[in-house]
């Protein structure tokens, strides 16, 4: 019958516990994170939460998307931190008015208001859906987006809709 050991070659007993006690520590800092995400965030977020974590097996990924994502947040919103709430909310009104669809930015984001989003999506169906073919099949997703409802949408996702917007930034405006 052969022994088998939990240590690495040159690693002594000691070691590998220490290193073993070291990773389960990170884990439960890690879990106790994401738990906390989960306490602290609304519903909406919380049902995206458990969305990513139903579709992927290691929870320290989900976390990382998590501060990723709160990242990019936070550096959005960095170049807006001088600007006067209410003139962001005239630019906002103005994008809608100005945008030939009209959506909803949330559920799907936090980046931008209605109107900068429906703006967005309407430049990139109109400027560069048409010249690149129907990646995204406009009714479809439109109907998707509008409804508001991320749970179940086969068309539409938080992803797809900020893909669209940082796309459409970049190309259109």
């Amino acid at each position: 019958m052969e022994c088998k050991y939990d240590v690495e070659p040159g690693d002594t007993h000691i070691l590998a516990r220490k290193k073993k006690y070291e990773k389960i520590e990170r884990d439960v800092n890690d879990f106790n994170e994401l738990y906390k995400y989960l306490q602290t965030r609304s519903e909406t977020e919380v049902a995206e939460i458990v969305r990513r974590i139903r579709t992927n097996r290691d929870p320290t990924v989900v976390l990382r998307l998590i501060k990723d994502a709160d990242l990019l947040l936070e550096a959005s919103m960095a170049g807006y931190r001088g600007a006067d709430a209410s003139e962001l909310r005239r630019l906002d009104a103005d994008a809608l008015r100005r945008s030939n669809l009209k959506v909803v930015a949330r559920p799907w984001t936090v980046v931008a208001g209605d109107g900068v989003v429906s703006e967005l999506v309407s430049a990139f169906f109109a400027v560069e859906q048409p010249f690149f073919g129907t990646f995204v099949d406009e009714t479809c997703f439109l109907q998707d987006m509008r409804s508001g409802i991320v749970r179940g949408t086969k068309l539409c996702s938080p992803f797809l809709v900020n893909a669209i917007c940082a796309y459409a930034s970049v190309r259109v405006c």
